[in-house]
């Protein structure tokens, strides 16, 4: 009936969200009712904890969880935990120290922009297998890219198109753009909308962190089109000021967008 729709209408409006005290306390209660007894039984309460603030985007409740916990989980995890939480200062130091194996490495001189640092294992990822190359292909294109080794970025991009993802897609969109290369930009735009939409069936599970980096994409592929109907002339470049000077007052991006 309609009294039943529009009461489950406001019950779905004001679930009150747990706040960060909220989690640290049912984390804390967790480790009283299981006692510490079973050592696995921790390890998958501290991951289970720890990933689901990660997706509420508790991130603050996230770390403290991962301070208490640290004695009681592997250096290589508490690595992979800090990277996720942004910590990849810390996350790198950790894998230099335990002899990780190299894409961990790298991934974090990627997050951590450390571009010349990267080309210092150029050698080793020639060497590596494909499998192994894939782990690490899309941290290699932007110390190409700046490089300005046009055959490598070039090889790289042959890569992504035969797997696309969104980031790089916004990477080749990026790089049509900037090479007049106009239609096939205008294509990657059209294919990234597209993408886009067929993952918004994943927003029901409540991935904070997936939402906003969507969102963060949505954003900059309205500024490609921007950019690029003002190359093409069919905007002005009045028109195009106004639109980023009102993005930039207003707008709140992630660090990897910023860039």
């Amino acid at each position: 009936s309609n009294k039943d729709s529009d009461s489950q209408n406001y019950a779905a409006k004001n679930v009150k969200r747990p706040s960060d005290s909220d989690v640290q306390q049912l984390y804390d209660c967790s480790f009283i009712d299981i006692g510490i007894e079973d050592e696995m039984k921790e390890l998958e309460l501290i991951k289970m904890m720890i990933n689901v603030c990660i997706k509420m985007g508790r991130h603050a409740t996230a770390r403290g969880i991962l301070k208490k916990a640290k004695k009681s989980i592997s250096m290589m995890d508490f690595a992979n935990w800090s990277g996720e939480l942004g910590d990849w200062s810390k996350a790198l130091k950790i894998y230099q120290s335990i002899n990780a194996p190299l894409p961990y490495v790298i991934h974090s001189l990627s997050n951590l922009n450390r571009y010349d640092d990267i080309l210092k294992y150029e050698e080793q990822f020639k060497a590596m297998n494909e499998n192994e190359k894939m782990q690490v292909i899309d941290d290699f294109f932007w110390p190409y890219y700046f490089k300005k080794d046009k055959h490598n970025v070039d090889e790289i991009v042959k890569i992504f198109e035969k797997n696309w993802t969104l980031p790089r897609l916004v990477i080749v969109i990026f790089i049509s753009i900037d090479s007049q290369n106009y239609s096939h930009a205008q294509e990657l735009i059209d294919l990234s909308y597209k993408m886009l939409a067929k993952q918004s069936s994943q927003y029901i599970a409540g991935d904070q962190n997936q939402i906003e980096d969507d969102q963060d994409i949505a954003e900059i592929l309205v500024e490609c089109q921007e950019v690029l109907n003002y190359k093409m002339n069919k905007s002005s470049s009045g028109q195009t000021t106004s639109f980023f000077s009102r993005r930039v007052k207003h707008f709140k991006r992630s660090r990897s967008i910023c860039e």
